[in-house]
């Protein structure tokens, strides 16, 4: 065989101009090919796990600079322990042939060598070949390795595989849980009260998908606790499985539940179209409108006027009488733990950090610092947005909407909460209905509805009608008419012109009537009162 890489021990231009194709039968190529791993003809030898790989170090020094100082030793051979046989192997190789044969997990390592070594080409193949081979099971573990070797397209490719499909993601103590649009979950996190449902306590760093057997029902909702979890199907039946040390699996015992099992008792006699989870107990709202809880009492949380637990299912007497559409506010408190949660912590600091960000929105000249990947997974609705911008482009202009609401509607993506004035808050149920935040438009609506006035009851109500807000229709319209005189102008806006309505008080068989206004001075006397409102109830 000739020996091609004589060559490279000479001091002399050895370059050619004459360009190398990629035919198979070129002679050069095969040459190279042919010499990899050739004991015969090879100068050195890199030693794996008692494996020899035999190279040539003059063409290696040439080929890939950043090799040189594992070449540059006093002995014909080195010792690698940083990455597996496979790997490093199929880096060699790809340096002597330009070509890239392995499996997706071990092209995941060899994205690590691409990245130490500074081999651009090899990292853009690495990326091609672990698209292929994307799973639930190892789209974390991907993901992980494209940001620590800064492979934004991998990063892209990870961030809309996992969501994909993925309707709802919610999240216990330590666990989470997803569902799909044709109702799979998956589950990952600490394992250690059963709360993955996979009939151990195995805990997993990587999404599991669960197996139901449902008899053809599909599950359309779930709902975590700190470490127990809810799953609803379309036929109105709920399962649960985890921790079960209050009762909270409602399966008529206390004991931890490793695989889903039925909610059972009265429930079993409804169907049931919303689930929640507090702390350590659950809540379901059936069509026609009742509610049941079942689990933890201790601080009264199953509305049953006293704190006992509860194994099973029982109606909550308070809504007999109503029909409640569905349970959209969260039982489960923001105590002094969580508070003191990593992740959540994580993110918190991650909000508008001029550090970790890689992109901003710029409202009146003043920047908001965000991870656009981030973003793009918490909102879907703001995707299209960011992704038809230009991939290097970092930044847009928002001109729609005030600094003080998008910071707090971007805040709110980031923390979940809400801290801003009523005002500020009108503006921010519009963000949250054009990106499609239903618990946020509920959020900005506890919040407005606390600060209504005669002022602004119209311009609020405008806002409620406009962003299809029913329940704030309806607060305006009580307020306004329960308290408060005014007339339309003839573009029908509402003006309010001062309270006539009186409101009554009785004992026995007598009467008195008392004025909204008479109850409100008396009120503001207290020193810890700084506004207030009265309505009149009428009977």
């Amino acid at each position: 065989m000739y020996d091609v890489f004589g060559l490279f021990a000479k001091t002399q231009a050895t370059n050619r101009s004459i360009p190398l194709t990629l035919a198979d039968d070129h002679p050069v190529l095969n040459s190279i090919a042919k010499a990899f791993d050739d004991r015969i003809t090879s100068s050195f030898k890199f030693v794996i796990d008692g494996h020899p790989i035999h190279v040539h170090k003059e063409y290696l020094t040439i080929r890939c600079e950043p090799l040189r100082a594992l070449l540059e030793i006093n002995n014909s051979e080195n010792t690698i322990t940083d990455y597996s046989y496979e790997a490093f192997k199929a880096f060699l190789r790809y340096l002597y042939t330009n070509d890239v044969f392995v499996a997706p997990d071990i092209a995941v390592e060899l994205l690590g060598l691409a990245d130490t070594y500074a081999e651009t080409d090899l990292k853009r193949k690495c990326t091609q070949l672990i698209s292929n081979g994307i799973t639930v099971e190892n789209v974390s573990l991907i993901y992980g390795a494209a940001v620590k070797h800064k492979e934004p397209t991998l990063q892209d490719i990870c961030f809309k595989y996992a969501a994909k499909g993925v309707i709802k993601v919610v999240g216990g103590e330590s666990h989470v849980c997803a569902l799909t649009s044709v109702g799979e979950v998956y589950v990952w996190g600490d394992n250690m009260d059963s709360q993955l449902g996979t009939g151990n306590t195995t805990s997993s760093p990587i999404p599991l998908k669960m197996s139901f057997n449902l008899n053809n029902e599909k599950i359309v909702d779930i709902e975590c606790g700190l470490r127990h979890t809810l799953a609803l199907t379309d036929a109105g039946h709920v399962y649960a499985w985890g921790y079960n040390g209050h009762g909270q699996l409602g399966n008529g015992n206390f004991r931890n539940q490793s695989t889903h099992i039925k909610v059972i008792g009265v429930l079993e006699k409804y169907h049931v179209t919303s689930i929640v989870c507090g702390g350590y107990h659950s809540l379901a709202v059936t069509d026609t409108g009742s509610v049941f809880g079942w689990g933890y009492g201790g601080q009264g949380q199953l509305g049953m006027s006293n704190t006992t637990y509860k194994s099973e299912p029982v109606q909550i007497k308070y809504f007999k009488d109503m029909r409640v559409a569905k349970t959209t506010y969260r039982s489960i408190p923001m105590n002094t733990a969580d508070d003191n949660h990593p992740v959540l912590n994580s993110m918190t600091d991650a909000f508008d950090n001029t550090i970790s960000s890689n992109f901003r929105f710029v409202i009146d000249g003043q920047p908001i610092h965000v991870i656009k990947e981030y973003l793009i997974i918490r909102c879907k609705s703001m995707e299209p947005m960011i992704c038809l911008l230009d991939t290097n482009q970092t930044e847009v202009v928002i001109t729609d909407y005030s600094y003080e609401a998008f910071k707090a509607f971007l805040r709110y993506l980031y923390t979940n909460d809400v801290f801003v004035a009523p005002d500020i808050a009108v503006e921010l149920l519009g963000l949250a209905n054009t990106y499609a935040e239903t618990d946020l438009k509920r959020k900005c609506t506890q919040l407005i509805r606390n600060g209504i006035t005669v002022e602004n009851v119209a311009l609020i109500y405008g806002a409620a009608v406009k962003y299809k807000e029913p329940t704030l229709q309806d607060i305006c319209f009580k307020y306004a008419a329960l308290s408060d005189i005014g007339y339309y102008d003839d573009k029908e806006c509402i003006f309010i012109t001062g309270r006539v309505k009186k409101s009554g008080a009785h004992s026995g068989q007598h009467f008195i009537n008392i004025s909204p206004v008479e109850i409100e001075q008396h009120l503001l006397t207290h020193p810890s009162i700084a506004k207030v409102a009265v309505l009149a109830l009428y009977y």
